[in-house]
């Protein structure tokens, strides 16, 4: 059986990797977090969304989440009552009232009891993974709170979470778009862009974004997990295996890893967080995030994916000198251009939030 945190879990996990620094190159899987991320994205462009949880699930659903988020914001308070906690809230004696934490104490004392209790519940590594939570950096944790408030409202809903219908067909096609970079599934994926190497396709320096990779999820994939015969040979960046030698000398150029790289997501992303457990919010907010994380010794920003020591250069594969297996979204010093699949994989979190309001 799965741990009340299942639906949860992928969710704190998401938020949390956005603040681990990598240090290793292509060829030691470096890429593996934000294509963890991409991955989420593809799935969920194949999945079915789900029926709605039955009433009292969701009502159980949305007590889980109320108490997640109590236990983020007061950890401390909340993790002294769990230690202490021998009887129910219902049964604790006025003694055990008097020595709550002022916060607790009064109208917050049930709520406080009952992420208590939940806290106390939990196994080892969900503990653990709510105290990184609660540990993590202002800005993260505020947009970890702020998702796991949407969450309580989806499931407090009437309509319920994943309730099938035309906003969530109208999802599926903000998604397809955002993978594709066109309105219908095209297996394999291609580079839509126009550029006759690696560089113009995924991007040079902070002067010119990918002109495929600002186009799809497919496209950015490609350039931080593909090989080519050039300069980024043998890139097991993304995955364990390494990837085909991918072309970049056109427009419409297959990319000839995209069934491997569809598989490898299967492999690595658990199924459920690809399908109705997933928030796409989540997901395009952390993928935001890694467009402004510095990259190279000088601390561009505006770029997806590995960049190699010294000033960060152009995206050509190459592990060295500040390239590297990546994408680049900017078109000036410090002025990111949202790519256009990032748009839209946004516009596809905003049809699952009105599915379910």
């Amino acid at each position: 059986m799965s741990t009340p945190l299942t639906l949860l879990a992928g969710i704190l996990w998401i938020f949390l990797i956005t603040q681990k620094a990598s240090s290793a190159g292509p060829n030691k899987g470096e890429n593996r977090e934000v294509f963890d991320l991409l991955c989420r994205a593809i799935l969920a462009s194949e999945a079915t969304p789900l029926n709605p949880l039955p009433a009292q699930e969701a009502k159980e659903a949305a007590a889980r989440t109320t108490s997640i988020e109590l236990v983020i914001k007061m950890h401390s308070e909340i993790s002294k009552i769990a230690e202490a906690a021998t009887t129910a809230p219902s049964e604790a004696s006025p003694a055990a009232t008097d020595s709550l934490p002022p916060k607790c104490k009064g109208e917050n004392e049930t709520k406080c009891r009952e992420a208590a209790a939940f806290l106390k519940s939990l196994p080892a590594a969900d503990k653990v993974l709510l105290s990184e939570a609660a540990a993590a950096k202002a800005g993260t944790k505020d947009k970890l709170l702020y998702t796991l408030s949407k969450m309580t409202k989806i499931h407090t809903s009437t309509s319920g979470f994943g309730k099938p219908g035309t906003k969530l067909q109208e999802m599926q096609a903000e998604l397809i778009q955002a993978v594709y970079g066109k309105p219908t599934k095209e297996t394999p994926a291609k580079l839509l862009g126009n550029g006759g190497d690696r560089e113009s396709h995924c991007g040079k320096s902070e002067a010119t974004p990918g002109a495929s990779a600002k186009l799809s999820i497919a496209a950015t994939m490609a350039c931080l997990c593909s090989s080519d015969g050039g300069s980024g040979t043998s890139n097991t960046g993304c995955y364990k295996t390494a990837t085909g030698q991918q072309g970049f000398s056109t427009r419409n150029e297959v990319i000839v890893g995209w069934d491997s790289m569809v598989t490898a997501c299967k492999e690595q992303t658990a199924a459920e967080t690809a399908t109705a457990d997933l928030n796409l919010l989540a997901v395009a907010t952390a993928l935001e995030q890694e467009l402004y994380k510095p990259k190279g010794n000088d601390g561009k920003i505006g770029y997806i994916g590995q960049v190699s020591s010294g000033s960060a250069g152009n995206c050509d594969g190459n592990d060295s000198g500040g390239t590297g297996a990546c994408a680049v979204f900017t078109t000036n010093a410090n002025t990111i251009d949202i790519p256009q699949w990032l748009t839209k994989l946004r516009q596809a979190a905003e049809k699952q939030e009105g599915a379910n309001t």
